[in-house]
């Protein structure tokens, strides 16, 4: 009964606050009526996989007595009425099914306790019914596996035939929700196009006039970069709407004399514009974000001003006037990791993560965001002085595995301990965390693997391995050169370079064809929300314009974004320097250099497959060396039928592809898969940065070992010949002096 009263007490006082944010506005000051209804949308269902959450692999507990997490949300006006756990698991058959179990718990709260018993063992479907009273704002659903052998000739908690395994697909949380509306309340802001609650990937719908300007559309690119600053790990994505309204929420940008169809647009009275909400006419339960400026000028400093945090949030509407731009420095984005110096550990990684105990220890991981500058090679690393405590018991630590994106980088053995040994030992070692693939998000992971002394004993005390990390290990990013060489797509999928130098783009231009349509507006948007998304800042200094005006950018890096017949006009322009012909089979021959000889050699296979995958999707992005000044960058992405581009876009967006473009031109198939891009390295290098010559030495050595050891044959031999000439002299003029 009293569980009964909590939740409709719950239930109404949930609707109650609603109606009050509702009316806040109202109160707070007076307001233009609406002649729109609002209301709650229909129950729907959601569903959470533990794929979604982050699980790529299936979720599997080794041990005795061992447990595993995992954190979810649910959007902020979700009202959740009816919450389930959808578990599908298997687990080991020989375990004992009067003590084993799996207990589950959400936010520290039991929820559910499966018993595990024989003969049921696989591919076991269960629904745990979860009282949404539970839910907070962060929520942490935990699972604990208790198990014991059935017939044990001695119980060891660590046993590998104790196990149970959670399938990560087909595991969901479901929930029945009700979505409930925003009020026209500018203090909500960025919902409803962003919650940082909601794990899903987001869609940022933009509304333009019919023919944007270019102010608009550079108002329209800031918004998505800083919307693509705001998601982390998710993956934005852009739709555009040319003076038409959406059904869903938007954001409006024009100026006063525009046009948006089904729309009145706010006067101006203050100010260089206005940043209004209002309801959707289309879809009452939806809302608009309207930024209206005076004229082109007006509407990026309001979009500049809103990203920046410089206009007040208050009521529905407020006027924006000039905001004072920051000044922005060569790789400064705060999401990088200041090269030049020494970093603590500590400073990384949280205390409570540099801990661990139990059973199994959870590896220990850290994320190193480097910038994109920083130089790659197999013979360069980044030196960490590592310090660690280790338990020392019945069990030692033996080992520890050091491992660069999942790849094992470092290994070192442990001896045994003298019998003298403190409860605790200390350890210094130094991990190389190895350059070559940097990807500007790189998670390294150190495992320790412990070892009893002996053979374990029968009902022997339970004894539990313990790590404790120094958190002042030094990190020592004082050596690191700056120093690239491009064209490289690499660098553009996973750090956005040579556009993120700079976190306002204020180096970078964005050219499109003089009227860009729909599918080249979103592609533009896709580029610069992942561009934000690396920086970590909005692009309030991007320049965007068309491709009749690429002259006047010569001192910018550049992002050519358009269909490829609508670029014809600057592909011919620059077809010596494109490394490809976008818009015939007759491909001109790859750069003859030192590490093209072979690909030139090569060039009639390499152009018949160029041509051909071409040819079958019409996607391609090709990078080059600016034709208008040497060290800045070109990046082409071109397809013939403009809707494709979101598709270049996309791929170029998706951190899962980004290992694949690891040249300078890359051909997208319409395929889904690992395989659906293909890459070629036909475009002359360039350099831009610095190393020392012993970097280079070293890196030559590598690449080209062959040719470094005839070079140091004839350098030998040279010296041979010289020595021996200078001593034969040397016996001559003594000889002659005898005589």
């Amino acid at each position: 009964m009293n569980k009964y009263f909590l939740r409709i007490t719950h239930s109404i006082l949930l609707w109650t606050l609603t109606a009050m944010a509702s009316g806040a506005v109202a109160a707070a000051m007076p307001t233009k009526p609406h002649s729109v209804q609002t209301k709650p949308t229909p129950e729907h269902v959601m569903q959470l996989s533990l794929k979604d959450l982050g699980e790529e692999r299936a979720v599997r507990l080794v041990g005795g007595d061992v447990a595993s997490s995992i954190d979810f949300s649910f959007h902020t006006v979700d009202i959740v009425k009816r919450l389930r756990l959808k578990l599908h698991y298997s687990y080991s058959n020989t375990l004992n099914p009067q003590t084993s179990y799996l207990q589950i718990a959400l936010n520290g709260q039991p929820v559910g306790k499966l018993a595990l018993p024989k003969g049921t063992s696989e591919n076991v479907r269960t629904v745990i019914e979860i009282d949404p009273l539970y839910l907070q704002d962060w929520n942490h659903l935990s699972f604990q596996f208790i198990s014991h052998l059935e017939k044990p000739f001695c119980d060891n908690p660590r046993d590998q035939q104790l196990w149970i395994q959670l399938n990560n697909k087909d595991t969901l949380i479901e929930a029945d929700v009700d979505t409930l509306p925003l009020s026209n309340e500018l203090t909500l802001f960025p919902l409803p196009f962003f919650d940082k609650h909601d794990i899903r990937d987001p869609t940022l719908t933009v509304v333009l006039p019919k023919h944007p300007s270019w102010g608009t559309l550079k108002s329209a690119g800031i918004m998505a970069s800083w919307f693509g600053s705001l998601v982390d790990w998710r993956k934005v994505h852009f739709a555009s709407y040319l003076d038409a309204l959406p059904m869903q929420d938007a954001i409006v940008l024009a100026t006063a004399s525009d046009h948006i169809e089904g729309l009145v647009l706010p006067p101006i009275s203050n100010g260089v514009a206005t940043i209004s909400v209002v309801k959707n006419p289309r879809n009452p339960n939806t809302s608009l974000l309207l930024i209206v400026g005076r004229d082109e000028e007006s509407l990026i400093k309001a979009s500049q001003a809103l990203v920046l945090g410089k206009v007040p949030l208050e009521g529905d509407m407020q006027s924006v006037q000039v905001p004072s731009m920051p000044k922005h420095t060569p790789f400064d984005s705060t999401k990088w990791l200041p090269i030049g110096g020494k970093i603590p550990l500590g400073d990384i990684v949280p205390a409570e993560k540099l801990s661990a105990r139990g059973l199994f220890l959870t590896p220990h991981q850290m994320v190193l965001h480097l910038p994109p500058n920083v130089y790659r090679a197999e013979t360069t690393s980044i030196p960490v002085d590592f310090s660690f405590e280790s338990s020392n018991n019945t069990r030692y630590l033996t080992r520890i595995e050091a491992f660069f994106n999942d790849i094992r980088f470092q290994y070192e053995v442990f001896d045994k301990p003298i019998e003298t040994a403190p409860a605790r030992i200390k350890h210094r070692l130094q991990l190389n965390i190895p350059t070559k693939n940097l990807t500007g998000r790189d998670t390294i992971t150190v495992r320790f693997v412990f070892t009893d002394k002996t053979v374990a004993v029968c009902n022997e005390a339970l004894v539990i391995d313990e790590i404790k990390v120094d958190p002042h290990s030094i990190i020592d990013l004082s050596k690191l050169s700056r120093y690239v060489e491009l064209p490289d797509l690499s660098y553009l999928a996973y750090t956005a370079y040579p556009f993120s130098k700079y976190a306002d783009l204020s180096e970078t231009a964005v050219l499109m064809p003089d009227t860009p349509d729909q599918y080249e507006i979103d592609s533009m948007l896709t580029m610069l929300g992942h561009i934000g998304n690396k920086t970590g800042s909005p692009a309030t200094a991007v320049s965007i314009s068309s491709i009749n005006a690429a002259s006047k950018f010569a001192d910018k890096d550049i992002l050519v974004v358009g269909g490829t017949d609508r670029l014809r006009t600057l592909l011919d322009q620059w077809k010596s320097s494109i490394p490809v012909n976008l818009l015939s089979d007759d491909q001109p021959y790859p750069y003859f250099g030192s590490h093209y000889v072979k690909r030139w050699l090569e060039w009639s296979d390499v152009k018949a497959r160029f041509n051909y995958l071409k040819k079958e999707s019409e996607m391609v992005v090709a990078e080059f060396e600016s034709p208008m000044q040497s060290q800045r960058g070109v990046v082409i992405l071109a397809a013939k039928d403009t809707p494709r581009l979101v598709d270049i876009s996309s791929t170029l967006n998706t951190f899962w592809f980004a290992k694949n473009f690891v040249g300078d031109v890359s051909v997208i198939s319409e395929k889904e898969g690992d395989d659906r891009v293909t890459t070629f390295e036909l475009a002359k290098k360039f350099s831009i940065g610095q190393r020392s010559f012993l970097e280079w030495a070293r890196n030559f050595v590598h690449n080209n070992p062959w040719l470094a050891i005839f070079i140091s044959f004839v350098i030998a031999l040279f010296f041979s010949s010289m020595t021996y000439r200078s001593m034969r002299r040397r016996v001559d003029t003594r000889l002659a002096r005898v005589e």
